[in-house]
């Protein structure tokens, strides 16, 4: 069927219905006693998501705007979810990673200039002062001085260091050009490598939505948590570091429940 005539020829269903209605009326509808063994047989097969047609036109272009917008909250998470409506055939993947793409650099990039216009104070204010610590800050602003701009391409495989990362990056008026250089190159490569990643796991994750379809809500939520998951934790045991603050935390909570 042809999505735009379903979506904006209203005749077309008003046909269909009549049409659906004459054979009930006729008694020539088709049910599962009379039904051919090849209908039957298509019936049982499992949903394919490669069969389903992806949006186009301002469907699409609304759904692109609304996961850019969506990266203002949280932009992995985002990431995520744009892999999973691909991988359901909702959106197109590459479609899905440009809107994930422009939504983190113009996320980002904000954050660069609040940094350089507001400076120190920016960290008083909410929400930020809800969501950096003002240790970070200082951890950064002495890593970003050590290396350089070598950081920010860094913290783009790292959650939950990237806004203390770039806003002070505009705090210590680092060279944007060469900051852009590093954070669109950290974007190239982390933007398709999240969504595709979200939309290879997620494939196969969907196929539980058909078991549980009273449940699709919280499978997909459940599903995207997992991603998350193991995206938040299992990146920063690659490192050194990361180690390090894996294991001082769980010594800290270990100490606090366990004694």
């Amino acid at each position: 069927m042809n999505q735009d005539k379903i979506q904006n020829d209203p005749s077309f269903w008003v046909d269909q219905l009549l049409w659906f209605w004459d054979i009930v009326e006729k008694g020539s509808a088709e049910f599962r006693a009379n039904a051919t063994q090849e209908r039957i047989v298509n019936s049982k097969k499992p949903f394919e998501p490669d069969a389903v047609e992806s949006h186009t036109g301002w469907p699409l272009v609304i759904m692109m705007v609304f996961i850019v917008l969506l990266t203002f909250i949280n932009e992995d998470l985002t990431c995520i979810s744009a892999g999973l409506l691909a991988a359901g055939g909702i959106i197109d993947l590459p479609f899905a990673i440009t809107a994930c793409f422009f939504g983190i650099f113009i996320t980002d990039t904000l954050a660069y200039f609040l940094g350089s216009r507001v400076g120190r104070p920016i960290f008083q204010k909410v929400p930020f002062r809800w969501v950096i610590d003002e240790g970070d800050v200082e951890r950064v602003e002495n890593l970003l001085k050590m290396h350089g701009m070598k950081v920010i391409f860094a913290t783009r495989f790292l959650p939950g260091t990237r806004l203390p990362t770039y806003i002070t990056a505009g705090i210590l008026k680092t060279d944007f050009k060469l900051f852009l250089l590093y954070f669109l190159l950290a974007i190239i490569v982390w933007a398709p490598l999240l969504v595709s990643l979200a939309a290879f796991l997620g494939r196969p994750m969907l196929g539980f939505i058909e078991t549980y379809q009273d449940y699709a809500l919280i499978v997909v939520a459940i599903i995207v948590l997992v991603i998350y998951s193991l995206l938040k934790f299992m990146l920063p045991l690659a490192t050194e570091t990361g180690r390090r603050r894996f294991v001082v935390k769980f010594l800290r909570l270990k100490e606090r429940y366990i004694g």
